[in-house]
This record gives C-alpha cells, structure tokens and sequence, in this order.
C-alpha cells in the first residue's frame, strides 16, 4: 500500500463540506445539546462516576495501545461502563 500526501488547497474545509453534504441531500444534526454531560451541572454524581470508572477501565494510553494492535475490547469495556454509569446514578 501506498501513501501519498494530498496537497491542502485540495482538501475543503469543514463549512464546504457541510455544504456539500447538504446539497447532495445530506442531514447534519445541530442539536445543541449534542455531546452534553448530564452531569456537568452535578458534580457529585460527575466524581462518583469518575472514580468508579477509573477503578474499572485501564488507563487511556493502555486503551489506546489496545486500539493499535487491533484490540478493541477494552475501549468496548469502558465505553459500555461509562454508559451504564451514567445511566444509573
């Protein structure tokens, strides 16, 4: 395999990409609750949730060694975790 540098005038932006996207009849969500902690505002269910799941998730550079080596069962481990936290407290 092999791998060529694209020069960075050929690459679009974000905005011309959404753009394009949008006019090939593509849906983007702009929801702006999209990707907000349900705990930000809690900070004592933040920390509990915090403390569970680093007692109960390897380290991220350990993830994320994982990841390299085609191992995706611990990033699996703690995004299950992590959603299940946040659900129940």
């Amino acid at each position: 395999m092999h791998m060529a540098q694209v020069e960075e005038f050929l690459v679009p932006s974000t905005p011309e990409l959404v753009r394009m996207y949008e006019e090939r009849g593509g849906q983007l969500t702009r929801d702006p609750q999209f990707g907000i902690d349900p705990f930000c505002a809690t900070a004592d269910l933040y920390q509990s949730r915090h403390r569970i799941f680093v007692a109960n998730t390897p380290a991220p550079e350990i993830i994320f060694s994982h990841l390299v080596h085609g191992d995706y069962d611990s990033l699996e481990h703690a995004l299950r975790l992590f959603h299940y936290l946040t659900t129940i407290l």
